[in-house]
């Protein structure tokens, strides 16, 4: 293969010392000037470089990172190490300290449209009127990082670039500041060119290439077709393209992708690589500043770490052909099942009704290989692949010419690949290929269709199944709603008669016999008699006031407290019946919350009802205890006992109203409880309450 290379070299061979190019500048006579690390200025006489120029006195290998030719003819230069030098035809002059300059380092020199020199360095920006310095910094504005890029507009404005500080407007004898939290593509800024549209390019080192226009940031890096984020050098060629100076070779972009790209018209930029195929001495470029500059004859310089890379953009010959796009090989977890390869045994489909690979069920892996024919540059052939079913747009696969997919779902995918040449023309057509998934048996739509069947029937079987148990719980919830209120009723009766029958009765005489003592008030005796009958009534109804108020809420809860209360409600019932009890109870003072103290009470209280009624037992226990989060009452007796039933629910429906009180009192304080035969016969009941405080 015989081609002309697109860029020439500058080196070591010309004069220039191994040691890393740091920056690059043409004087107004039209001579190249380069800045070398350790190396010192040197200048392009003829077709070698001379130097190193240094001023006198000056230490030898001095870094030099910035170069200015100004428009009086002078070169100015600086190093790194306190010092500003200025070549012209009287010689070398150097500033340092005792002339006011402050800078230890100077890495960037600019002169703006009134001759003003100027200086940004590691103690911000300073400005030379050629008589004294001035440096601004934190008190104008400036952040506290070293200033690595300067630019003016066409309006004037100075902008200045920071390593780490964002980029920064001097304006009205301020700076603003703009960094990433503004949209900037990164804090660290190695280049700036001001367009005459007042478009601002902003060259990073590590966030790609910013745009700011009208305000607004826009960013284009690796993710947007970038061959590198790091930019040390932004060229205009005046042909409408931009050349950037990256870590990864030299790209040319035209302005019209840039902007489509920004404005959101496509997704990726389609520009040039240059590499060392091309002719560059290497990928890497400089950072000095600046890095790189278009020269009066129209010839783009740009420095990298090996030398200068020189090209000529009205000489270029872009490649116009797109590269044919080719399917090569289809393997299908490591089986070759199609190829283009005629020597292979499984031919790729081209006929009619042949365009398809079928692959077998349960396949895991498929690999599509694919490449782009093209003699001129193949190892910059770029691929964009997409599978439809599966990727919602193209895929950015760069020179990468294989596709892998796992776990393809049944049926039938098209692949299809593009191709683009070294100079981003893109073949439209492309190449494609049918994939035909056959589904396992678990993916056939007859599977599917009985699995939803039964499906279907499991949900209505368990819906039926939830529709009964819910019915049933309503009936128990009813009965007991029903037995609740009858038992209220009958209560309500009780009360009612125990006020007719024996409160009424009782304040009727007391009313009677005062009645007779103001009819008797003449005889003492009599009159005496009277009341002193009365005054027993009275304390009769009083008592019975008493033990009707204690069967509405015992008033030894609030007197005694719960746990006293138990023991004198057991001793009372246990004097009046042939049971023998024993009790032992543990301290419940401020254990439980009111609501809950009356409903273990009652608890409690139809447990013993129960067992002097129904047992016939001989003994009863009466047990409570206290553990860490958890109160547990044990009534056991030896009587002839319960069947115990098996659930709850079991439990409304079957027992009596007693024992469906004691599990409804026992739900309220989300407790358990166990009804099962006790030790020695009878029965035994426990229940459960936990603490929730």
């Amino acid at each position: 293969r015989l081609r002309r290379r697109e860029f020439t070299t500058l080196g070591r061979p010309e004069g220039l010392p191994a040691s890393s190019l740091g920056a690059i500048a043409e004087d107004i006579s039209g001579h190249a000037w380069a800045g070398v690390s350790a190396g010192g200025l040197y200048r392009l006489a003829g077709d070698r470089f001379e130097g190193p120029l240094l001023p006198e006195g000056y230490r030898p290998g001095p870094t030099v990172r910035t170069i200015l030719g100004r428009r009086d003819g002078s070169v100015w230069a600086g190093l790194h190490g306190n010092a500003l030098f200025r070549v012209d035809g009287g010689g070398i002059r150097w500033y340092g300290r005792e002339d006011g300059m402050e800078h230890e380092v100077v890495f960037t020199l600019l002169e703006d449209h009134a001759g003003t020199l100027w200086i940004g360095g590691d103690k911000g920006l300073s400005r030379f009127d050629g008589r004294q310095f001035t440096t601004l910094s934190t008190n104008a504005g400036l952040p506290d990082k070293p200033v690595s890029a300067l630019a003016e507009d066409s309006t004037g404005t100075l902008w200045a670039g920071t390593l780490g500080g964002g980029l920064c407007r001097f304006r009205g004898g301020r700076f603003e500041t703009f960094t990433r939290s503004d949209g900037l593509a990164h804090d660290a800024v190695g280049a700036l060119l001001a367009d005459p549209d007042g478009t601002l390019w902003i060259g990073t080192a590590g966030g790609g290439l910013g745009r700011l226009r009208n305000g607004r940031f826009a960013t284009f890096s690796a993710n947007t077709g970038l061959p590198g984020n790091h930019i040390g050098a932004v060229l205009d060629d005046g042909l409408g393209y931009l050349w950037l100076n990256s870590n990864r070779g030299v790209f040319r972009v035209a302005r019209s992708e840039l902007d489509a790209v920004a404005d959101g018209q496509r997704p990726r930029l389609d520009g040039a690589t240059y590499l060392p195929v091309d002719g560059l001495a290497s990928i890497e470029c400089s950072f000095g500043s600046p890095a790189g500059c278009r020269a009066r004859d129209g010839r783009l310089w740009l420095a990298s770490t090996k030398g200068i890379n020189i090209v000529d953009p009205r000489r270029l010959s872009p490649n116009p052909v797109p590269p044919a796009a080719v399917i090569e090989d289809v393997w299908v977890d490591g089986v070759l099942l199609g190829s283009n390869d005629p020597s292979r045994k499984a031919p790729m489909p081209t006929g009619p009704g042949e365009t398809s690979i079928v692959v077998p069920a349960g396949s895991q892996r498929v690999e599509i290989a694919y490449t782009g024919l093209s003699l001129a540059a193949p190892e910059r052939v770029r691929f964009r692949h997409r599978l439809d079913g599966l990727d919602a747009d193209w895929e950015e696969a760069g020179n990468r010419r294989l596709a892998t997919y796992h776990r393809l779902s049944p049926g039938v995918h098209r692949f299809r690949v593009l191709a683009s040449n070294n100079d981003g023309v893109w073949n439209t057509v492309g190449a494609e290929i049918d994939l035909r998934m056959l589904p396992a048996w678990w993916q056939t739509w007859s599977f599917r269709a009985a699995m939803t069947l039964l499906l279907a029937a499991s949900g209505a079987t368990a819906y039926g199944i939830r529709i009964r148990t819910l019915n049933r719980q309503r009936h128990v919830q009813e009965d007991f709603s029903r037995r609740l209120i009858a038992s209220q009723e009958a209560e309500r009766k009780r009360i009612a008669a125990e006020l007719h029958d024996s409160l009424g009765q009782n304040l009727l005489v007391i009313k009677s016999r005062i009645a007779l003592a103001q009819q008797q008030s003449s005889q003492p005796d009599r009159l005496s008699e009277q009341l002193g009958e009365a005054a027993s009534m009275a304390t009769q109804a009083i008592r019975e006031v008493r033990e009707i108020s204690q069967n509405l809420r015992p008033f030894q809860l609030d007197e005694l407290g719960l746990g006293k209360a138990l023991a004198s409600m057991t001793r009372k019932i246990a004097a009046a019946s042939p049971i023998q009890f024993s009790t032992d109870i543990a301290d419940l003072q401020g254990v439980f919350p009111p609501e809950f103290e009356i409903n273990f009470y009652r608890i409690v209280q139809e447990c013993l009802s129960n067992v002097v009624r129904h047992s016939g037992a001989a003994r009863c226990s009466v047990v409570v205890t206290r553990d860490a989060g958890l109160v547990r009452l044990q009534v056991t007796d030896d009587g002839c006992g319960i069947p115990a039933a098996g659930t709850a629910l079991e439990a409304d429906s079957q027992e009596g109203f007693g024992l469906t009180g004691i599990r409804q009192r026992a739900r309220t304080m989300s407790a358990e409880v166990a009804i099962e035969a006790g030790p020695d016969g009878g029965t035994r009941v426990t229940v459960s309450v936990p603490l929730t405080r």
